[in-house]
């Protein structure tokens, strides 16, 4: 049952968004209203959809997975992804790690990164190590899992903890395929390890960014007093602030009411378009920009519901 939620996108959506919700219910911050009726109903409406058509695609096997994966070429390719970083460094003239270890903090307003290039390289990087770390579990060749180590090496260096919880959650993922039989002291162990992720989130982001304070982040968020005096480690207020924050935002959006008219070509421009790319449409033809309104302005992720609202309503969405 748990293997088909993780190669099945319908019932991952399903599971992600429960989960999302209740920690929403945790209400561990004060900054986060109480969801629109609305938007709540739209919500169940997509997990139910998509809980249909996730036993739909599992009842007729739409989705395979094959894990015997080779993957060719991946010295070349992984000394080529180690290049194109190094090209990055040396034009954006500093190195996120250093500047936490020498300064305690990172300057957020410092971009990094070459336009364009910068997200097809993370992208492809995300994509590989779970290429590489599949081919190793499938051929147990150490070679593979060297190469995939090298490709998690440019996530220490940017400090950028996206990318390296979004890899262990996908060897994560894809350890499990691999186990035949799950069994309940696998379940704890994957639970724990879980933990340790989400642990070691909030420990990266107090030493990222609050010069390793744990209580910054929650007072800035305006973090409940019954969190403040729990007992729980004040390193997961950050994997919940990131969590629920999507969903508080898509609600203020939803509270601010809907737009007066539906804008089909934004759109059509920001939704089916990569970011990188609609962002200079919009620019060159000066279009208009829909900025979703932000609980926080550093907390900037809205689902993928938010763009769609703002360009046209419930029926973008």
């Amino acid at each position: 049952m748990i293997k088909r939620f993780i190669v099945n996108p319908f019932l991952l959506y399903v599971l992600s968004f429960l989960i999302i919700f209740l920690l929403y219910q945790l209400k561990w911050s004060n900054s986060f209203s109480i969801l629109n009726e609305n938007l709540i109903y739209f919500l169940i409406a997509t997990v139910v959809i998509s809980f249909f058509f996730g036993v739909w695609f599992d009842k007729y096997k739409v989705i395979k997975y094959y894990p015997k994966t080779i993957t060719p070429n991946s010295f070349w390719i992984t000394m080529g992804l180690m290049f194109l970083y190094l090209i990055e460094f040396i034009y954006s003239r500093h190195i996120p790690l250093i500047e936490v270890l020498t300064k305690n903090e990172l300057d957020l307003n410092l971009d990094f990164g070459i336009p364009v290039l910068h997200p097809l390289i993370i992208t492809f990087n995300s994509y590989y190590i779970v290429r590489l770390y599949n081919s190793y579990l499938s051929f147990k060749k150490k070679k593979y899992l060297v190469y995939m180590l090298i490709c998690l090496l440019p996530g220490v260096l940017l400090v950028s903890r996206l990318f390296f919880v979004a890899a262990l959650i996908s060897i994560w993922f894809i350890t499990i395929l691999y186990i035949k039989r799950i069994r309940m002291r696998v379940v704890a162990l994957f639970l724990v390890s879980f933990l340790g992720i989400g642990y070691l989130f909030g420990l990266m982001g107090n030493h990222r960014s609050l010069r390793g304070s744990k209580v910054a982040l929650p007072i800035a968020t305006n973090a409940t007093n019954d969190f403040l005096k729990s007992d729980i480690p004040k390193e997961y207020y950050w994997i919940y602030i990131y969590s629920v924050s999507s969903l508080g935002n898509l609600n203020l959006n939803v509270e601010n009411g809907k737009p007066e008219k539906l804008d089909l070509k934004g759109l059509l421009v920001t939704q089916a378009l990569p970011d990188f790319i609609s962002k200079r449409i919009i620019k060159h033809f000066n279009m208009f920009d829909y900025k979703p309104p932000l609980v926080y302005q550093f907390l900037n992720t809205s689902t993928l519901y938010s763009a769609s609202f703002g360009y046209g309503g419930w029926i973008g969405m």
